[in-house]
């Protein structure tokens, strides 16, 4: 239990349990083991091979196709509404209602490495309201409705990431959804770092932070880097 790979994880069937309900409650993360059967593992990965022999472009050094935001092949499709997944996201969320983004795949390659830095997908400024006075009396909610009023999907791809990372306190619980499709057996393989309980602490963080640099840390709206 002392290892980097020791956790808790649940099995789909207790993702409603109090005792999971609990640990996400205290720690902010919730691993659900098995969610996938291996026949939508193996259609998942056969479907990501597929797509890099015919976009041609290669990967990202996060792993992520190269030019593309979203994608929406039918393999992808049926998992965003796959019956573990959407129990599972209920079960965090407290709500029946969910949506899911249209957002992308990418693969952790060995030996592969980013820069370590705190990396959030959405603007905790804009989702705390903690610049209000920087905004000439508009409220950062009306900000947010004002930019996603104005997203266009026909030709931008990167409207879909834009509708779910633009948020606000107010527009009710958000989670961010990771489905590994192999066992992280090692740390060559790679893999996103949390800090267990810091959701607890995410504001006030950003109290103390905002004194700093702002506009060089936010990534646009939907972004926010902090690097040590």
């Amino acid at each position: 239990q002392d290892g980097y790979r020791y956790h808790q994880s649940f099995s789909i069937d207790q993702v409603e349990s109090a005792e999971a309900l609990e640990f996400f409650e205290t720690y902010g993360v919730l691993i659900i083991r098995d969610a996938l059967d291996s026949s939508q593992v193996q259609g998942l990965a056969d479907d990501m091979d597929d797509f890099l022999v015919s976009h041609g472009r290669g990967l990202s050094h996060f792993g992520m196709p190269k030019g593309i935001n979203a994608l929406f092949s039918p393999t992808l499709l049926r998992l965003r509404q796959d019956e573990n997944i959407v129990r599972a996201l209920r079960a965090a969320l407290g709500v029946e209602d969910v949506v899911v983004s249209h957002d992308r795949w990418l693969m952790h390659r060995p030996g592969a490495k980013t820069r370590r830095n705190l990396h959030l997908d959405f603007n905790p400024f804009d989702y705390f309201d903690l610049h209000n006075e920087m905004k000439s009396g508009v409220s950062s909610r009306q900000q947010i409705n004002s930019r996603l009023d104005s997203l266009r999907y026909g030709s931008n791809d990167r409207a879909f990431i834009a509708e779910n990372n633009d948020i606000h306190q107010s527009m009710g619980p958000c989670v961010q959804a990771i489905v590994n499709l192999t066992d992280l057996t090692d740390a060559s393989c790679g893999g996103t770092i949390l800090v267990p309980g810091s959701h607890r602490a995410l504001r006030d963080f950003f109290v103390d932070g905002r004194r700093v640099d702002e506009t060089q840390r936010c990534v646009g709206p939907m972004q926010y880097r902090f690097d040590s």
